[in-house]
Protein backbone atom coordinates (compact mmCIF):
# COMPACT_ATOMS: atom_id res chain seq x y z
CA UNK A 1 0.00 0.00 0.00
CA UNK A 2 2.86 2.38 0.86
CA UNK A 3 4.55 1.64 -2.49
CA UNK A 4 1.33 2.44 -4.38
CA UNK A 5 1.09 5.83 -2.64
CA UNK A 6 4.66 6.66 -3.67
CA UNK A 7 3.93 5.78 -7.29
CA UNK A 8 0.74 7.83 -7.28
CA UNK A 9 2.57 10.71 -5.58
CA UNK A 10 5.45 10.62 -8.02
CA UNK A 11 3.07 10.37 -10.99
CA UNK A 12 1.02 13.29 -9.69
CA UNK A 13 4.14 15.36 -9.15
CA UNK A 14 5.33 14.58 -12.68
CA UNK A 15 1.97 15.67 -14.10
CA UNK A 16 2.08 18.94 -12.16
CA UNK A 17 5.62 19.65 -13.38
CA UNK A 18 4.63 18.84 -16.98
CA UNK A 19 1.55 21.07 -16.88
CA UNK A 20 3.41 23.88 -15.15
CA UNK A 21 6.23 23.82 -17.69
CA UNK A 22 3.66 24.15 -20.48
CA UNK A 23 2.15 27.19 -18.80
CA UNK A 24 5.58 28.75 -18.30
CA UNK A 25 6.40 28.20 -21.99
CA UNK A 26 3.08 29.78 -22.99
CA UNK A 27 3.88 32.81 -20.83
CA UNK A 28 7.34 33.00 -22.41
CA UNK A 29 5.77 32.87 -25.87
CA UNK A 30 3.40 35.72 -25.00
CA UNK A 31 6.22 37.77 -23.51
CA UNK A 32 8.33 37.40 -26.65
CA UNK A 33 5.41 38.28 -28.93
CA UNK A 34 4.62 41.33 -26.80
CA UNK A 35 8.25 42.48 -26.99
CA UNK A 36 8.36 41.83 -30.73
CA UNK A 37 5.22 43.94 -31.22
CA UNK A 38 6.62 46.73 -29.03
CA UNK A 39 9.85 46.87 -31.02
CA UNK A 40 8.06 46.57 -34.36
CA UNK A 41 5.87 49.54 -33.37
CA UNK A 42 8.99 51.49 -32.41
CA UNK A 43 10.57 50.58 -35.75
CA UNK A 44 7.52 51.92 -37.58
CA UNK A 45 7.66 55.15 -35.56
CA UNK A 46 11.36 55.57 -36.31
CA UNK A 47 10.78 54.89 -39.99
CA UNK A 48 7.96 57.43 -40.15
CA UNK A 49 10.42 59.97 -38.71
CA UNK A 50 12.97 59.04 -41.36
CA UNK A 51 15.36 57.51 -38.83
CA UNK A 52 16.82 54.51 -40.66
CA UNK A 53 19.17 53.57 -37.83
CA UNK A 54 16.30 53.54 -35.34
CA UNK A 55 14.14 51.50 -37.69
CA UNK A 56 16.93 48.98 -38.18
CA UNK A 57 17.71 48.75 -34.46
CA UNK A 58 14.11 48.11 -33.44
CA UNK A 59 13.46 45.76 -36.36
CA UNK A 60 16.42 43.66 -35.22
CA UNK A 61 15.15 43.62 -31.62
CA UNK A 62 11.68 42.60 -32.84
CA UNK A 63 13.31 39.93 -34.98
CA UNK A 64 15.19 38.54 -31.97
CA UNK A 65 11.98 38.22 -29.94
CA UNK A 66 9.99 36.81 -32.87
CA UNK A 67 12.61 34.11 -33.38
CA UNK A 68 12.55 33.27 -29.67
CA UNK A 69 8.76 32.96 -29.79
CA UNK A 70 9.00 30.72 -32.88
CA UNK A 71 11.30 28.36 -30.99
CA UNK A 72 8.56 27.93 -28.39
CA UNK A 73 5.62 27.62 -30.76
CA UNK A 74 5.67 27.74 -34.52
CA UNK A 75 3.09 29.66 -36.54
CA UNK A 76 3.09 30.49 -40.25
CA UNK A 77 2.26 34.14 -39.51
CA UNK A 78 5.19 34.27 -37.13
CA UNK A 79 7.43 32.84 -39.86
CA UNK A 80 6.16 35.57 -42.22
CA UNK A 81 6.82 38.25 -39.58
CA UNK A 82 10.37 36.96 -39.09
CA UNK A 83 11.07 37.16 -42.83
CA UNK A 84 9.58 40.65 -43.04
CA UNK A 85 11.56 41.91 -40.04
CA UNK A 86 14.75 40.52 -41.55
CA UNK A 87 13.97 42.30 -44.83
CA UNK A 88 13.12 45.54 -43.03
CA UNK A 89 16.48 45.54 -41.24
CA UNK A 90 18.31 44.65 -44.45
CA UNK A 91 16.65 47.43 -46.43
CA UNK A 92 17.23 49.94 -43.63
CA UNK A 93 20.92 49.04 -43.61
CA UNK A 94 21.22 50.08 -47.27
CA UNK A 95 19.17 53.29 -46.94
CA UNK A 96 15.95 52.01 -48.52
CA UNK A 97 13.52 53.68 -46.14
CA UNK A 98 10.25 53.17 -48.03
CA UNK A 99 10.76 49.43 -48.50
CA UNK A 100 12.04 48.95 -44.93
CA UNK A 101 9.05 50.81 -43.52
CA UNK A 102 6.60 48.79 -45.62
CA UNK A 103 8.22 45.53 -44.49
CA UNK A 104 8.13 46.43 -40.81
CA UNK A 105 4.49 47.56 -41.06
CA UNK A 106 3.55 44.22 -42.62
CA UNK A 107 5.55 42.37 -39.95
CA UNK A 108 3.69 44.27 -37.23
CA UNK A 109 0.35 43.17 -38.72
CA UNK A 110 1.53 39.54 -38.78
CA UNK A 111 2.76 39.72 -35.17
CA UNK A 112 -0.57 41.14 -34.04
CA UNK A 113 -2.37 38.29 -35.84
CA UNK A 114 -0.30 35.75 -33.90
CA UNK A 115 -1.16 37.29 -30.54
Amino acid sequence: MMERRRVVGITSLGLVVLLTSGIVRADEFGDHITEAITHARAAVEQGERGNLAGLEEHALMALQHARAAAEIRGDFRLDDAIELLYRAAAHASVNQLAIALENVQEALAELRAVY
